[in-house]
């Protein structure tokens, strides 16, 4: 993926981010009354309507940045794992603390799969 369009992705995920505080804040605000007026119930269902047509938008969204910060940490993990293996001894001290990390997140994906 280009970065242009990388950067296009982030901006829009943060523009979602924004206008769903904005969203739920309403819906909300329509939650805590005791009566809603039948103007008032449209509106609160167009409400729902928008989040369930942005629900799916954000969880693709969340999946691509966690494919891609998974993607990274692996590389990073295995850099670490090469350079510990090496003989450098910072990088074996990252290497131990990662490890477990790394495994964990196998089981994850193993789990999740």
């Amino acid at each position: 993926m280009k970065q242009e369009s990388k950067i296009k992705l982030v901006e829009l995920a943060l523009k979602i981010a924004v206008d769903m505080k904005v969203i739920i804040g309403q819906m909300k605000k329509y939650e805590e009354k005791d009566w809603l007026s039948p103007e008032d119930e449209e509106r609160y269902r167009k409400l729902q309507d928008v989040l369930k047509d942005v629900l799916p938008v954000i969880a693709q969204l969340r999946d691509f940045f966690d494919q891609k910060a998974y993607c990274h940490a692996t590389a990073y993990y295995y850099h670490v794992k090469e350079k510990a293996a090496d003989g450098d001894l910072r990088a074996k001290v990252i290497y131990d603390d990662l490890r477990p990390l790394y495994e964990q997140a196998l089981n994850e994906q193993i789990h999740k799969n």
